[in-house]
C-alpha cells in the first residue's frame, strides 16, 4: 500500500466527479423517474449490466486488469474499484446508466453471514472453486424437519466502531469529497434463495409433495427473520438507497438530494424479489409455496418500489407474481414468451426485457 493512500486515487477521485457533472445525466435522471413512474418516455431506456459496487468477479477482472489496481486487498481496494468501474462504464459503455457521486461501505457484523442462521452454509468446491470463478455445491444444513428447532433468527449484531472507522477510511481515501454511505441489509428480498441454501433444492422437490408443511414452516421462519432484520436495519436508517437502485434495475429515481448523502430508510429503497431456484415448479406450487411469503417482503416497501427480477422463464408464473404489493418493474427474460406477456402486463407495471445473450 502507497505511503499516502490518497495520493495514487486523486485523478481517479478528479474523473470521477467530473465524469458524474456531464450534462447527460442530468437528462437520464428525468428520464428514469417518469420511467419508474409509469411516465411515457422518449426512448426505451437501455441498460448493460455491470455491477459497480467495488466487487471484483471475473467479467471485471477482464476488463481491469488486478495490474492497473493501485491496491492489493481491503477498503482501498473496494473503493478504487468502486471508481474505476464507474468510470469504465461512464467511457466505454454507451448505456443510458447514470453515474452518482456517491460510495458505499458495507456495516460490519460480528457474525458472519454464512453462520447467521444457526447451522453453518457449507458448500463443496470443485478444484476450479467458488473463490476462482468456478463450480460449486451448497451443503444443506437441515437434512429433517427437526433440525428446524437448532436454527436461530440472524443476529442484528453490527460493529459500530468499526463501521464507523471504515467510513472514516473510506472518506479518507476520497479527500472527503465524495459522501460515503453505508449499506447494513444483508438479507435482500429473496427468502426462497436461503430456504434452499439450507435444504437443498433436490430435497425441497420431494418436500413439496411428501412434507408440504415443513416447506411452509422454513419459509415463514426465513421471511420472519427477512423482516426482522429489514425491520431494523429501517430503524437504524442504514439502507444503502443507491445501491438499491442498481440491483433492481432502477438506475436513478428523483427522492431529494439527502438519500445521496446518507445512509437512508426502507421507505426510499427498491427491493429485488427472485426465485430463481424455482425455476422447474409449476405455477401453482409457486403460488402455494413461495408467493405468500414474497408478498410478505413486498408490503415492508414503498409501493412501487418492487422489483421482480427472473433469469428463467416466467411466461405462466407472471399471473401469480403480478398479486405482489407494489410491483413495479417485472424482469422478462429471453426465455420468457414477451409477445404473450407483453400484452398482459400491459401498462401495469415497466417491463424489463433482457436480450439473449447469443443474439
Amino acid at each position: 500500500m502507497p505511503a499516502d493512500p490518497r495520493a495514487p486515487l486523486t485523478a481517479l477521485v478528479d474523473r470521477f466527479l467530473e465524469a458524474c457533472e456531464d450534462p447527460r445525466y442530468t437528462e437520464r435522471k428525468a428520464m428514469w423517474t417518469r420511467h419508474q413512474h409509469l411516465e411515457k418516455v422518449e426512448k426505451t431506456p437501455i441498460h448493460v449490466h455491470l455491477p459497480v459496487n467495488g466487487g471484483y468477479p471475473t467479467v471485471w477482472q477482464e476488463i481491469i486488469s488486478p495490474n492497473e489496481l493501485i491496491f492489493a486487498e481491503g477498503l482501498p481496494r473496494s473503493i478504487e474499484l468502486q471508481l474505476r468501474q464507474r468510470l469504465y462504464k461512464h467511457e466505454h459503455i454507451p448505456d443510458d446508466d447514470v453515474i452518482l457521486p456517491v460510495l458505499s461501505v458495507g456495516a460490519v457484523f460480528r457474525t458472519p453471514a454464512d453462520e447467521m442462521w444457526g447451522l453453518p452454509l457449507t458448500r463443496r468446491e470443485a478444484e476450479f472453486g467458488y473463490a476462482s470463478g468456478g463450480a460449486y455445491k451448497p451443503v444443506p444444513p437441515v437434512e429433517s424437519e427437526a433440525d428446524l428447532d437448532r436454527l436461530t433468527l440472524p443476529p442484528m449484531d453490527i460493529d459500530f466502531e468499526e463501521t464507523a472507522r471504515r467510513v472514516e477510511q473510506a472518506q479518507e481515501l476520497v479527500g472527503g469529497r465524495i459522501p460515503v454511505v453505508v449499506s447494513a441489509d444483508r438479507v435482500g428480498g429473496s427468502p426462497f434463495e436461503i430456504v434452499v441454501r439450507l435444504r437443498g433444492m433436490d430435497n425441497l422437490l420431494f418436500d413439496f409433495v411428501d412434507s408440504p408443511r415443513m416447506v411452509h414452516r422454513l419459509m415463514d421462519f426465513v421471511t420472519t427473520a427477512f423482516e426482522r432484520c429489514l425491520l431494523e436495519t429501517d430503524r437504524l436508517r442504514l439502507f444503502d438507497v443507491p445501491s438499491s437502485w442498481l440491483g433492481c434495475r432502477v438506475h436513478y429515481e428523483e427522492m431529494g438530494p439527502e438519500v445521496l448523502r446518507a445512509s437512508s430508510g426502507i421507505d426510499s429503497s427498491w427491493v429485488y424479489i427472485s426465485a430463481q431456484s424455482a425455476a422447474t415448479i409449476s405455477p401453482a406450487m409457486f403460488d402455494e409455496f413461495l408467493q405468500p411469503y414474497h408478498e410478505r417482503i413486498a408490503r415492508l416497501y414503498h409501493p412501487g418500489r418492487v422489483y421482480f427480477h427472473g433469469c428463467e422463464d416466467l411466461t405462466r408464473k407472471y399471473a401469480v407474481v403480478k398479486k405482489t404489493p407494489g410491483l413495479r418493474r417485472f424482469h422478462v427474460s429471453p426465455w420468457s414468451d414477451f409477445h404473450s406477456l407483453g400484452p398482459e402486463i400491459g401498462t401495469d407495471c415497466v417491463i424489463e426485457r433482457h436480450v439473449h445473450p447469443a443474439n
